[in-house]
């Protein structure tokens, strides 16, 4: 705790130049002090506590001629406006607070002390990054950047695994069961598409940007042919793209039958997502109308035979009962078949999935592994103290959080 005390206009005007903000006015607190306090001082001024020593030291002075001067003492002492000062430093240092909270300067020195822990550590990976892009990323930059690739990878089987279970037991997975689709088939496509769009790995392909854009401020960089370093990735497969007409002959060179995309950070995810909406997404749509339209033919061509044979001379029982056996086995077929399509859909989306964050992973890695293959043991007991040190310091802010 601090008392700042100005004397006189000029100090007051001092202290106001400070730039002590609103929140630190539980461990600072602002003087000034004047011969004479008048009410238009303290409205001027109604961030300081205005106060009167020369009117204080006479109140005193006049206490110790005579018990008698009790009252001018009292005047005098409540005009010098020392006893908010006094009220303030008791309020700050008693050992509990009235609605039991942790008092403001002891929670201010905590919040300095894990800030300028935080500071260090980021101060010696901006040394560490400022190496690196001198003179090429450091085995230490290089660590930290592979710790930050397992974590991403273990956040993208995390959060697949989370949102696609969110997915497949929601409101759109659940319009698409089996005795809804003859009233939703149409909708099919329109459902499953949203559901790829929304669930597939949206914050993991945020995170794989920010951590693309990691390396290249890192310094790690392949050199162009015009001698510019620019990170590039390799990216999934593609079939290359011919001329309209043109016959493709077949070959066993994977030049003519793929060509392997680049880009500033690895587009496995969202090509992944682009290939299930493109690909599966109409197959699965292509399905149920086929299924439905398959269910429709056979409980009509039973219900027709139930007719003619009715027609013939049957019982109503007999050709209700042709009837109703078509219609169950053409449902039975369809819920089978329907819901079989259903899991293969859902296990393809799933290995998709986990197939793109392996593919990312590796096209990091193995950009990671061509600037550095080795750490050193230093360098990974250095890097393994710095985790260490960050936990601990989450660990602290989250405790500090929880304290009223």
């Amino acid at each position: 705790m601090a008392v700042l005390v100005g004397d006189g206009v000029l100090g007051a005007a001092s202290i106001l130049s400070l730039p002590i903000s609103p929140e630190g006015q539980d461990t600072i607190t602002a003087v000034a002090n004047f011969k004479k306090i008048s009410a238009e001082d303290k409205a001027a001024c109604p961030s300081l506590v205005i106060t009167s020593v020369e009117s204080g030291a006479q109140g005193l002075d006049l206490f110790r001629e005579s018990a008698s001067n009790a009252m001018k003492y009292e005047a005098l002492w409540t005009e010098a406006g020392v006893g908010h000062i006094n009220k303030w430093l008791r309020s700050n240092v008693l050992s509990r607070t009235e609605q039991g909270t942790t008092k403001a300067p002891v929670r201010n020195l905590i919040e300095s002390v894990l800030r300028n822990a935080g500071a260090a550590l980021q101060a010696a990976e901006y040394r560490d990054m400022k190496l690196s892009v001198e003179g090429g990323p450091s085995p230490l930059t290089v660590a930290r950047l592979n710790q930050a690739l397992a974590e991403w990878a273990q956040d993208a089987h995390e959060e697949l695994q989370q949102q696609l279970e969110i997915a497949f037991v929601g409101e759109a997975w659940r319009q698409m069961n089996w005795w809804k689709l003859f009233w939703r088939v149409d909708d099919v496509g329109m459902l499953s598409s949203e559901m790829v769009a929304r669930r597939f790995l949206p914050e993991a392909e945020k995170r794989l940007i920010f951590l693309a854009g990691r390396l290249q401020e890192a310094g790690v960089a392949g050199i162009t042919a015009g001698g510019d370093k620019s990170v590039t990735y390799s990216g999934p497969a593609v079939p290359p793209l011919f001329p309209e007409g043109e016959r493709v002959v077949a070959t066993t060179s994977t030049e003519t039958t793929t060509l392997e995309t680049k880009g500033t950070w690895p587009a496995h995810i969202p090509f992944t997502r682009n290939y299930l909406q493109a690909e599966t997404v109409p197959a699965l749509q292509a399905m149920a109308q086929k299924l439905v339209l398959q269910s429709s033919t056979l409980a009509g061509a039973t219900t027709a035979l139930g007719g003619m044979s009715w027609l013939s001379g049957f019982g109503v029982y007999e050709c209700g009962a042709i009837a109703a056996l078509g219609i169950a086995l053409s449902l039975r077929g369809l819920q089978t078949r329907w819901e079989r399509a259903r899991d293969f859909w859902e296990g393809e989306v799933r290995e998709e999935g986990r197939k793109a964050i392996r593919a990312t992973e590796a096209s990091f890695a193995e950009l990671l592994d061509s600037v550095s293959p080795e750490v050193p043991e230093d360098v990974a007991l250095e890097l393994e103290e710095l985790k260490e040190t960050k936990s601990a310091l989450k660990r602290a802010e989250k405790a500090l959080a929880r304290l009223k």
